[in-house]
């Protein structure tokens, strides 16, 4: 067979290739293992099975050519390379059109047991042919551009929703807590969160945005904010509830919501109080058995105005709650049966409390999904459990009761105040200069709680609780002049005291705020207190 006889077949036998017919092609290269094919538009390939899945695939479906140029060509008896220009008609993406363009392309055959076969073939697109084939490039490469752009956003955006979440479960002594995050994408709606309360209590929170990737990112974002702003001044979950509801309904997007499960838990009476907003029931673990924890509420942005049922239990030692979003209950196995509530709670009544429950959870549904399943939503778990032989607060978060007592409602009175915390703190490690700082703070808070909360009346002794919580002290100083709104701290300004436009008092909270590291004010019942936190020198050497 001659060179151009050669040639002649092989158009022909790309031609029907080209028509969906592959047969020919895959004679010619007779199931060699070293036949290798090359182009611009993928990797090379070697070996005939992997060089027929590249030409052969839909890729070529529809296309044709048209004619074709020689160049060049390298005969001897046994070998024949021929570089050519093809001219073909095809379909670049999605388009449905056929649009001619150019290649040029290098094939080479060997003659083995009388036969030639088709060695190697390598192409190259010629653009500046056919503006087609450059328009379909630049398309690709912008495609690609903007892949890479949107991949990166969503890797600024997992780092930001993980930068959200609690670093690590809160550490109160009498108590253990564990958690779990796994977003189905790289981002999510789910959400959890630990919020430290006035008088040592402490918020738990878990939600569910009703979408998933970067839309339920952020709508769980602003969950977040808005809940922790209303946990610490409103302290109520049900109230605490309703703000983030009213808060949310307004920038709400259409066909989303949030659920929410919002609790308060006292560490001293191991009390929990709760609020839902139409989130999964939470589980809690007794010595009795598993038992759901009901309140009613809807969900979060839906309807502005919206009441949430309070309900509260008391944990006793040795019982555990299990918060989770429905990322769990809601997914399924291969038959497209749902993992349940059921399987839930049996696996709760089973396992062990805190991490090994997730543990336990994680790999039942491993195992109920199946090898290889695809995570649908988005999977999130809280767990508390109150330890055996656990106290109260007196020894909550790693310190203890460091003073307790009452004050008369007296002018003066706030200088036995001052000593009596001192005395209180004197063995913790405080420098001079923060010693100071506490001491104006303490006397400024007093003498407020006496004057403004108390009015100086006899019949109402202001309170005061000192307490070492781990890396901070905390002084709690409570008047009984009656639960109202709290006003704002206004900015003293000299010259507007002076002529009259600002109160002559009101300096004193604002000097309270810059004497301490934190100033926490709650209101509730028949007082307000305020809680002055200040932390110990290895705490404080990393804040300030």
């Amino acid at each position: 067979m001659k060179p151009q006889e050669v040639l002649d077949q092989y158009h022909v036998v790309m031609q029907e290739e080209a028509r969906g017919n592959p047969e020919p092609l895959k004679a010619m290269f007779s199931h060699r293992d070293d036949v290798t094919f090359a182009s611009a538009f993928g990797p090379a390939v070697r070996g005939w099975k992997q060089v027929c899945d590249a030409v052969y695939p839909d890729s070529a479906a529809g296309s044709e050519i048209t004619s074709f140029e020689r160049l060049a060509e390298y005969v001897t008896s046994d070998l024949i390379t021929i570089l050519e220009i093809e001219r073909w008609r095809t379909k670049f993406g999605d388009s449905e059109e056929l649009v001619p363009y150019h290649m040029r392309a290098t094939s080479t055959f060997r003659r083995e047991d009388g036969t030639w076969k088709l060695v190697s073939r390598h192409t190259d697109p010629i653009g500046d042919l056919h503006p087609g084939l450059e328009e379909f490039v630049r398309r690709q490469e912008a495609q690609a551009r903007e892949r890479e752009r949107i991949e990166q956003e969503m890797r600024v955006a997992q780092v930001i929703q993980h930068n959200f979440l609690p670093r690590e479960p809160p550490d109160v002594p009498g108590w253990e807590f564990a958690a779990h995050y796994q977003p189905a994408r790289e981002v999510g709606g789910d959400f959890y969160d630990f919020i430290p309360l006035p008088s040592g209590a402490l918020g738990i929170a878990v939600g569910d945005v009703t979408d998933k990737g970067v839309p339920a990112a952020m709508m769980m974002a602003s969950t977040r904010s808005v809940l922790r702003a209303a946990a610490p001044r409103l302290v109520s979950p049900g109230e605490v509830m309703e703000r983030v509801n009213e808060v949310l309904c307004p920038d709400m997007p259409p066909k989303m919501f949030v659920t929410c499960l919002y609790g308060v838990l006292n560490p001293e009476t191991g009390q929990l109080r709760f609020a839902n907003a139409g989130h999964d029931l939470p589980y809690v673990k007794t010595a009795e058995g598993v038992v759901e924890l009901r309140a009613r509420g809807m969900p979060l942005g839906l309807m502005p105005g919206m009441h949430y049922e309070e309900k509260q239990a008391t944990l006793e030692p040795g019982d555990s709650v299990l918060l989770h979003s429905d990322g769990i209950v809601e997914a399924h196995d291969p038959g497209r049966d749902m993992f349940g509530f059921s399987r839930l709670k049996e696996t709760m009544a089973d396992a062990p409390p805190g991490q090994e429950l997730i543990d336990r959870v994680l790999g039942d549904l491993e195992v109920f999904m199946g090898s290889g399943a695809v995570q649908e939503d988005d999977i999130t778990m809280v767990t508390l459990r109150r330890l055996a032989g656990a106290v109260g607060v007196s020894a909550s978060f790693g310190g203890g009761v460091l003073a307790d007592f009452e004050v008369p409602s007296a002018p003066g009175n706030e200088r036995g105040a001052i000593e009596r915390v001192m005395r209180a703190v004197g063995g913790l490690g405080l420098d001079s200069a923060r010693v100071e700082r506490l001491k104006t703070a303490v006397g400024e808070a007093t003498m407020n709680a006496m004057e403004h909360g108390n009015r100086y009346r006899a019949d109402r002794p202001v309170s005061i609780r000192v307490l070492r919580c781990g890396g901070c002290v905390r002084v709690r100083i409570t008047d009984r002049g009656g639960a109202g709104e709290l006003a704002e701290t206004e900015a003293p300004d000299l010259e507007a005291k002076l002529e009259g436009r600002q109160q002559p008092r009101g300096w004193g909270v604002f000097l309270i705020e810059k004497m301490v590291d934190e100033v926490r004010v709650t209101s509730e019942g028949d007082g307000r207190t305020v809680e002055l936190v200040v932390y110990l020198k290895e705490a404080a050497d990393g804040r300030r």
